[in-house]
């Protein structure tokens, strides 16, 4: 299976087509805007699609979204479905697997969504981990900022799940956010490699980006040790000396 990401219209053909009748014509709509066919207004609300692929043929669509501007600590699952002859084959929960691991990817500590009032789906999505927490009329009442028109009918159900992270994933995001954190100084670090002789100079945490970048050094969560092959194990501070001296 293969998930991808893209804004051509011709790959949506298969599924515009063949989840229509699940979820009306809002749906062309909402993808058109997503390929930019049509003006899709910028509202600082966090919007990815993805296209799933299963033996060279395009079978489903998933994506994620969120209910308030510059905010994803509340992820919702967006237009997730499967073609119907593809559904009943246990492949919606590698891809909800999917999805969560993104939301994961971004800090998202809750992933909602809305089922139909009919419940089908229910089952399925209990399985993975998620409840039912109300209906859409009683979240519209306690959340009086979210926007009616992001929902289909007031007697469909709201389901969550909360996100646990691992020791590891835990290590990886604080990976990403030394990465994204780099002053000017860290970036001539990471693009022109370590300099040596300034290195009394350059704090911790730039130096820990830059033993990030290089592919000799691997981090250890459970033991909180820096490896490689032919140096043993190191600590941070050890580290730190060594290059000082090196």
């Amino acid at each position: 299976m293969k998930i991808f990401q893209s804004r051509n219209i011709n790959d949506y053909k298969p599924i515009l087509e063949g989840l229509v009748e699940d979820w009306g014509y809002i749906y062309w709509s909402s993808i058109l805007k997503w390929c930019n066919i049509i003006n899709n207004p910028i509202d600082g609300k966090y919007w990815e699609v993805w296209i799933i692929e299963y033996e060279n043929k395009i079978i489903g669509i998933c994506g994620l979204w969120s209910q308030k501007a510059n905010s994803i600590e509340e992820l919702w699952l967006g237009w997730f479905g499967l073609i119907p002859e593809m559904r009943n084959k246990k492949i919606g929960n590698d891809i909800i697997k999917f999805m969560e691991n993104e939301a994961k990817r971004l800090g998202t500590k809750k992933i909602l969504s809305y089922v139909d009032k009919d419940g089908k789906p229910l089952n399925f999505y209990f399985k993975n981990g998620y409840e039912r927490i109300c209906s859409v009329r009683e979240y519209l009442k306690k959340n009086p900022t979210a926007l009616e028109n992001d929902f289909q009918d007031k007697d469909d159900h709201i389901i969550s799940k909360l996100l646990t992270f691992t020791e590891i994933e835990i290590t990886n995001m604080q990976k990403d956010n030394l990465k994204n954190e780099t002053s000017t100084d860290a970036n001539n670090i990471l693009t022109k490699g370590l300099p040596i002789d300034n290195i009394i100079h350059i704090d911790i945490k730039k130096f820990i980006i830059w033993l990030f970048h290089k592919d000799e050094w691997h981090y250890d969560s459970t033991e909180n040790l820096w490896k490689q092959d032919g140096y043993g194990s190191k600590t941070i501070d050890e580290l730190y000396l060594y290059y000082q001296t090196k």
